[in-house]
């Protein structure tokens, strides 16, 4: 049996009850934490323009643009919900690898089980099946995938969505290894060099890819497949964009071990590469109590590779995506205004002077030891250590392993904390009523109907 095989074999088979309460409760944390994402995206100037972009009152009104009062075509909505997942890069994601279920999976499930009144468990059973999958292809392809300059989050998080999709659509095995070798056909590339992660319509190429594991579906069900074996075929997907031909994590262990509960979820706004050395900046404050006007300058070490994407200034006023990954802004917040949250991300804020001079005394430089430790794996590239040098020629040096939201032990967040995400990103564009009723039916999501959940979760 072929990998495809095995994978869909393993998808369709899947049911609510024989999910562990474990995955069942996880489920649940990803859509909380996938919700609040999007519906924060979506209240952000930024946010506004997507939306006026996408939205065709000549379209069928089939699906909610969360955090608006729009409504759009299954694929339209599919898009700009994902796209307003990636808004502020501030949702948790895959441990040993790159992938974000906010970005793709739970924004493609979650439109298309509104539309098409499936309860929460088909929602649940769906996203649990997509975020299993697509993580899995994710750690048997990531590195190669991404040194060649794709983002994951499109490429794979198609297959994924269409994975998530064709479970809520009820095909049958042939229907999901047909859906996903059209989502394979129809991954989008996104390719963009190091310029992707500060580039303003970075997010909309993982919307694009959300639309097309939707399309994908709608094609298998019009009788249209793409190859059967997508991932392990000569020159198909792992080959084509990686060059792997070891699938063999994708199936190692299905059923037993969990990929889905390998997840880490985002206490702090922004780029997860940014988090441990705002971690530290924090440490600082707190330990010596130096005024920002004190601190004369910051050298932040980190692996090589996360310079690409984390070492850039963005321009006084510059839209939301090119601060949500830059370092040395996100670290400003911290010594300025001991922000780690959505405020990082308000206009005043990314108009403020001040944040950006501070920025510019933070030199973020590649350090060998740190390199050579991130080789050993994606959770080994959070590994930090920063430098502060003050006016009065005092030096004070911080490192960090783990940051808060780590899945294991004393760093993963507890479920209190998570929903205090959900109301600190969701207020402002929801009403507090509608936030706690969406809370509250997302705690108890194996026994609502997913189309309520999601008419909280507009302003119509």
């Amino acid at each position: 049996m072929g990998v495809t095989e095995e994978l869909m074999k393993f998808v369709n088979e899947a049911k609510f009850e024989d999910l562990p309460a474990p995955v069942v409760a996880e489920a649940k944390r990803h859509l909380l934490e996938g919700v609040c994402t999007i519906t924060f995206g979506s209240g952000l100037g930024l946010g506004r323009s997507i939306c006026e972009a996408l939205h065709r009152e000549g379209e069928p009104q089939e699906a909610v643009f969360i955090g608006t009062d729009k409504k759009g075509s299954l694929r339209t909505a599919g898009m700009y919900n994902a796209t307003m997942g990636d808004m502020q890069d501030s949702c948790g994601g895959y441990y040993y690898g790159v992938v974000h279920p906010a970005k793709n999976v739970t924004p493609a499930a979650l439109t298309y089980a509104s539309a098409k009144g499936k309860s929460g468990k088909d929602l649940i059973v769906a996203m649990i099946m997509g975020i299993e999958a697509y993580a899995r292809i994710d750690l048997a392809i990531a590195g190669a995938h991404t040194w060649r300059g794709h983002y994951n989050d499109g490429t794979i998080g198609c297959l994924g969505a269409a994975i998530a999709v064709g479970k809520l659509a009820g095909l049958p095995k042939d229907g999901l290894r047909s859906a996903l070798g059209n989502a394979g056909m129809l991954t989008p590339a996104t390719i963009g060099g190091n310029s992707m992660y500060k580039a303003i319509g970075r997010a909309t190429a993982l919307g694009m890819g959300a639309a097309n594991g939707i399309f994908a579906v709608e094609l298998a069900q019009a009788g249209v497949s793409g190859p059967p074996d997508i991932l392990e075929c000569p020159g198909g997907f792992s080959q084509a964009l990686s060059g792997v031909t070891d699938l063999s994590k994708v199936v190692q262990g299905l059923g037993r071990e969990w990929e889905s509960l390998k997840f880490y979820y985002k206490p702090f706004c922004g780029c997860r590469l940014t988090h441990s050395g705002r971690q530290c900046a924090q440490a600082f404050k707190k330990q010596t109590g130096v005024r920002p006007e004190d601190i004369d300058k910051v050298i932040w070490r980190m692996p090589a590779g996360n310079l690409i994407v984390t070492d850039h200034y963005p321009a006084l006023g510059a839209p939301v995506s090119e601060h949500s990954s830059s370092a040395p802004y996100l670290i400003a917040n911290v010594f300025l205004y001991d922000d780690v949250g959505p405020g990082c991300f308000s206009e005043k804020r990314l108009n403020d002077p001040k944040v950006h001079e501070m920025a510019g005394r933070v030199a973020v430089v590649a350090d060998p030891e740190l390199t050579r430790a991130a080789e050993g794996g994606y959770d080994k590239s959070y590994r930090t250590r920063i430098e502060i040098f003050t006016r009065d020629g005092n030096k004070y040096t911080y490192s960090a392993e783990h940051v808060k939201g780590d899945p294991y032990g004393e760093w993963r967040m507890t479920d209190d904390e998570l929903k205090d995400k959900f109301r600190t990103y969701c207020a402002g564009v929801l009403s507090p009523d509608r936030v706690e009723d969406a809370l509250e039916m997302i705690t108890r999501l194996d026994e609502v109907d997913v189309a309520k959940l999601v008419g909280l979760l507009s302003t119509g």
